[in-house]
């Protein structure tokens, strides 16, 4: 592409030159010449235009099936955390919201769900096969993420704007996520000094809350963002039969009495 624009500057001068000469000769012949080729090199000129638009319409679509397949491979994993979110929620909740929302923006910027969720024991059973406990599923999930956010990147950087490199780094290597994500760091500390751990309530770190609606702000912010790119719907809609009994966890299952 930018050897054809390069093209138009050289066909421009050319141009220019052909019709200085055409109106300040008076030598028929050379008038005669010089109308004949600037007949031609506007000819040529609207044959490189177009040739100009064919490959920018080529190339604008093949960047928008591009940045489809990476708002696809972001999206996944985003929406796998919210629904680790969700179920966060319900195992920590003492009933069921009387409001289940709709979308997982309305329902995870509630005050109840912020009340909530510091009570997760991180050492009792997550509603995950094999076995395993919720700070040990949590940690497999945020890695998984991070993973995911990385390969997005090396895989579609040269076609993501920067924004979009720049909020998916952010949000993979956030506050929120490295506490979030240190269940699997207890695990190895309590089996390396053989401590029988009972409870752990690492959401109920000091201001932990804050620094997660910063986190989900930021991730909501982004989507939007990188769904309007590509003309995809962006709002992100939940199951709220997740909250039916018989869809694991059960409300309140993961509950400690006091997040302290």
């Amino acid at each position: 592409m930018g050897i054809l624009r390069k093209s138009y500057l050289v066909i421009f001068i050319i141009l220019v030159s052909i019709i200085i000469v055409y109106f300040n000769t008076s030598n028929i012949e050379l008038k005669s010449f010089s109308l004949n080729l600037i007949t031609e090199i506007i000819g040529i000129f609207i044959t490189v235009f177009l040739i100009d638009y064919v490959i920018q319409e080529r190339e604008k679509q093949e960047k928008i099936k591009i940045l489809k397949n990476a708002y696809k491979e972001f999206r996944r994993p985003t929406v796998g955390l919210l629904n680790l979110l969700i179920s966060i929620y319900k195992a920590t909740s003492q009933k069921v919201p009387e409001d289940l929302k709709t979308t997982y923006s309305e329902i995870l910027s509630t005050e109840d769900f912020y009340k909530a969720i510091p009570y997760l024991d991180f050492m009792r059973a997550a509603p995950v096969m094999p076995s395993t406990t919720w700070g040990l599923h949590i940690s497999n999930e945020v890695k998984s993420l991070q993973n995911s956010y990385n390969k997005t990147i090396e895989k579609y950087g040269f076609a993501l704007d920067s924004t979009i490199i720049t909020e998916m780094e952010s949000i993979s290597n956030s506050h929120f996520l490295q506490i979030f994500g240190l269940g699997d760091r207890f695990a190895m500390v309590d089996n390396a000094t053989n401590f029988n751990r009972q409870t752990l309530t690492v959401l109920a770190t000091e201001n932990l809350m804050e620094d997660l609606q910063g986190f989900l702000e930021k991730l909501f912010s982004l989507n939007e963002y990188f769904g309007k790119q590509v003309n995809e719907e962006f709002i992100i809609k939940y199951d709220t039969g997740i909250w039916l009994d018989k869809i694991a966890p059960k409300v309140g299952s993961g509950r400690v009495d006091s997040p302290k």
